[in-house]
């Protein structure tokens, strides 16, 4: 619900969070209006981390997979987004031995 959300992206800004996927849609949490008041069902995903991938990036990788699987309860999205191009390619996955769409 809106009012609910209203509450807790706050919340997620204290923890150091910056930014949260709202129905798709990545939003800076201290942009003023983010939220849609009519809308009855909002899907909130938090972004973890953004990470130009590197060699010497490995460790920061891991640990932002290491938070988003505890934040996303062993499951977490992947953004990719290939240099030079807009679109972006999304993984969900999981660190349980199991596939995250089957099961």
């Amino acid at each position: 619900k809106p009012a609910i959300l209203r509450e807790e992206l706050p919340r997620l800004q204290q923890r150091g969070f910056q930014r949260v996927r709202l129905n798709g849609v990545v939003h800076r949490l201290d942009e003023p209006g983010i939220i849609d008041s009519k809308a009855s069902e909002i899907r909130v995903e938090i972004v973890v981390d953004r990470i130009v991938l590197a060699k010497d990036q490995r460790s920061r990788l891991a640990d932002s997979l290491e938070l988003a699987f505890s934040e996303g309860g062993d499951r977490a999205i992947v953004m990719v987004q290939k240099s030079g191009s807009d679109d972006w390619s999304e993984f969900a996955i999981s660190n349980r031995l199991s596939c995250v769409i089957c099961g």
